[in-house]
C-alpha cells in the first residue's frame, strides 16, 4: 500500500509540473522594414540575445517558433502555408513599417 501510494503522488507531482510548464520557443527578430516581407523568412535572425522592441505597429518584432525550428531553412518550412496575418498572431511585439512599399 505504501509503493501504491508514493506512485500515485509522483504520477500527480508529474502531471502537476506538466500542467504549469511553458514549452520552448525558439525568439526569431525581424530585420526587415516592411510589411510586404512579413513572409520572407530570410528577413529573420534568431534572437539569441533577447532583443525586443516596446511600440505597436503594423510588422512584427519577434515572433515565437517552436523549439525545433533553429536555422533559416527550418523557418523558411515552418513557414510554408503561413499568411502575413499568420505569421503577426506569432508576434510577441510588433512595430511600425518603415517603408512606403
Amino acid at each position: 500500500m505504501k509503493n501504491y501510494s508514493f506512485s500515485v503522488l509522483a504520477i500527480g507531482l508529474a502531471i502537476s509540473i506538466a500542467g504549469f510548464s511553458k514549452k520552448a520557443s525558439q525568439q526569431w527578430l525581424f530585420i526587415g522594414t516592411c510589411a510586404s516581407e512579413i513572409t520572407d523568412y530570410t528577413k529573420y535572425a534568431l534572437n539569441r540575445l533577447g532583443e525586443g522592441c516596446i511600440a505597436v505597429g503594423d510588422i512584427p518584432c519577434i515572433i515565437s517558433a517552436p523549439e525545433s525550428i533553429d536555422t533559416p531553412a527550418e523557418l523558411q518550412f515552418f513557414f510554408i502555408g503561413k499568411s502575413a496575418a499568420d505569421i503577426m498572431d506569432l508576434a510577441s511585439f510588433k512595430h511600425m513599417s518603415d517603408c512606403t512599399k
